[in-house]
């Protein structure tokens, strides 16, 4: 698992890369996601609201005492692990395919290091599925394009688990980078959206100290 938010491509299980340029995460400012990222406070909020007893009136406590709270929180950091560790493994199959056949020792690396990717994920996909959505309901209507875009994303994760499990000595990586790639994107319109969406409306229906007893 990744205990204490380190990205997993540090982990001895992870195939080397070689580069000399430095790995980074995704800038969360750099998003473009046709056009679902339009999202306006001021005349959006109502739309959402379910119950005149939690109005939408939370966001002007937390720019107060939170400037930075869309970007800087729980949510968007964990998305920020999970892109990093994509960024890792995606520059990792790059350097094994460049070596040809796969070897007996990359192909048992490469199942190690997605178990444990794949353990955090999707330990985190279920617990925004069947705690975090149905939590937030209670106040507000969660949009259908993030819980979706959700969907999707682990969906994609699903396919790649089968196909680690299948790879074995000498198989070509192709499609693996492809559907890869495919779970880059989709971790990017996921967290984007996040982003855009579900932190905006999470910060506008609960209170810094809901949200601090929320995640406790």
């Amino acid at each position: 698992s990744n205990k204490g938010g380190k990205a997993l491509c540090y982990s001895k299980n992870m195939p080397s890369v070689t580069s000399e340029e430095p790995l980074s995460s995704p800038k969360m400012d750099s998003f473009e996601v046709d056009g679902t990222l339009d999202f306006d406070p001021a005349n959006d909020l109502p739309k959402y609201q379910k119950s005149k007893a939690f109005p939408p009136d939370q966001l002007e406590i937390w720019d107060k005492h939170r400037p930075k709270h869309i970007n800087d929180n729980l949510i968007i950091e964990s998305e920020k692990v999970r892109l990093y560790e994509i960024t890792c493994m995606k520059q990792a199959l790059i350097e094994v395919q460049n070596r040809g056949a796969l070897p007996s020792l990359a192909c048992q690396s490469i199942k190690a290091w997605f178990g444990a990717h794949y353990e955090w994920v999707n330990t985190r996909y279920h617990l925004t599925r069947d705690l975090f959505i149905p939590r937030m309901e209670k106040r507000f209507h969660f949009p259908k394009d993030v819980i979706q875009a959700n969907e999707s994303c682990h969906e994609i994760l699903q396919q790649i688990a089968s196909m680690v499990n299948k790879i074995k000595k000498d198989d070509s990586i192709d499609d693996l980078q492809r559907m890869w790639s495919l779970y880059e994107t989709a971790a990017l319109r996921w967290t984007a959206l996040q982003q855009a969406k579900t932190v905006i409306l999470y910060h506008a229906f609960f209170s810094p100290k809901e949200v601090s007893n929320i995640h406790k």
